[in-house]
């Protein structure tokens, strides 16, 4: 299984049995919820060279730790609004907003919003970005299905830890190989009983 939080490419999986039939669960239970919120450590950069103001280590030019908090509000499965915050030491902290509307960024406090020309997809919460990739069983018991996605292409690993009663994801581990050394971004995610409210983006005049 592997969790969207960008819009992606495709919808397909490919993999063991076991692994599909996961998926399939799993893609039923997040298109009853209103929405998942989830916070991202590890090797991940402050960078507001991106339009989200964060991407994974390494970047060039993007050498801060980052912290970043995010909540994808989704209909039938799919993510129809996100809205996210990135925090650094000694930085200013950085907001987006995305959604059908537009794609917006600002620094918290900020009484206007900068617009990017970023197309939006509503693209499936559970889904698959990466050409190449297969997803498998790793293990299995009352309280945790772990799977495993491999993508060689892009030296990417990810392992997901399932609950095996709600098909919802607890928390995620993605490895990044990138010779000579091996990044790790970890998720955990929280499933709110509604989605929050929409926050204003005022775009900056001029």
């Amino acid at each position: 299984m592997l969790v969207m939080l960008v819009p992606g490419v495709g919808v397909a999986f490919t993999g063991t049995p076991a692994a599909l039939t996961v998926a399939r669960h799993q893609r039923a239970a997040y298109s009853r919820l209103p929405a998942v919120t989830w916070v991202l450590t590890g090797d991940v950069v402050y960078c507001p060279a991106y339009p989200e103001g964060w991407t994974f280590a390494p970047h060039s030019g993007c050498h801060l730790d980052a912290r970043v908090s995010e909540q994808d509000v989704l209909s039938a499965g799919r993510v129809v609004r996100l809205d996210g915050t990135v925090s650094a030491l000694s930085q200013p902290t950085l907001r987006y907003v995305v959604s059908a509307r537009g794609w917006y960024r600002d620094a918290a406090g900020a009484t206007c919003w900068q617009r990017y020309p970023v197309p939006f997809v509503a693209a499936l919460f559970v889904s698959y970005p990466f050409p190449g990739q297969t997803v498998s069983i790793l293990s299995t018991s009352k309280t945790e299905i772990v799977s495993q996605a491999l993508t060689p292409k892009f030296g990417l690993r990810e392992l997901d830890y399932i609950d095996p009663k709600t098909y919802v994801e607890p928390r995620e581990v993605v490895y990044t190989t990138a010779a000579p050394k091996t990044y790790r971004v970890a998720y955990t995610f929280r499933f709110p009983a509604a989605a929050g409210p929409s926050i204003a983006t005022p775009t900056c005049a001029g």
